[in-house]
């Protein structure tokens, strides 16, 4: 059993409100849209979300709800992959989602 096969019970789709960290809709979204598109087909998906619309979170969240053995992320730059922030916000997605990671 992978990583995240093995957590995927634990995982919560929270949503963001006024007294609690949460998911945004684009993020609902984007998680719904991936999962929709992997139950029909087999080829890669190409994910766009506008700046600021919270790409790590679903980034975060794909692997667990598809369940996955592995997973690859690329970047453009290597500046994004070991910076701080990055890291960080990493960090406070599995914190909010509930993930022991």
């Amino acid at each position: 059993m992978s990583y995240f096969d093995e957590r995927y019970s634990s995982l919560s789709y929270p949503i963001v409100t006024d007294e609690s960290p949460g998911l945004r809709n684009a993020q609902l979204g984007g998680i719904h849209a991936v999962s929709a598109h992997f139950t029909i087909r087999k080829e890669p998906a190409l994910v766009v979300l506008p700046t600021g619309a919270g790409k790590t979170a679903v980034l975060m969240m794909l692997p667990f709800v598809r369940r996955r053995e592995r997973v690859l992320i690329g970047f453009a730059t290597s500046e994004n992959a070991c910076s701080t922030s990055f890291v960080y916000s990493v960090r406070c997605v599995l914190d909010v989602l509930a993930i022991d990671g």
